[in-house]
């Protein structure tokens, strides 16, 4: 009980621990899965762009296909074949 008036001031100031919003753990897993579903289901290889810049496509069932998400901002899209992902300059996925 000795800080409780402080922590009822700081909370009341929107200070400390009480001066940020928290994310609840449903909508941080939600943030988490976007771009991990294709829009299309005939549509499921996944063109990403590494930090390097490098174009990658990712088949079902490769090894860092279920973590990759695609962000259309950054240039990332679907592809529904390897030979249309080849044909725009992207290549396969190593692993």
């Amino acid at each position: 009980m000795d800080y409780d008036l402080d922590e009822k001031a700081a909370l009341v100031a929107e200070r400390g621990i009480h001066g940020f919003a928290l994310q609840s753990p449903a909508r941080y897993r939600l943030t988490r899965t976007l771009g991990r579903d294709a829009p299309d289901p005939e549509c499921r290889i996944k063109g990403n762009i590494n930090a390097q810049g490098a174009r990658i496509y990712h088949m079902p069932g490769q090894e860092f296909y279920e973590r990759t998400g695609i962000r259309p901002e950054k240039g990332e899209r679907w592809f529904c074949s390897e030979a249309q992902a080849r044909a725009s300059g992207w290549r396969a996925a190593r692993r």
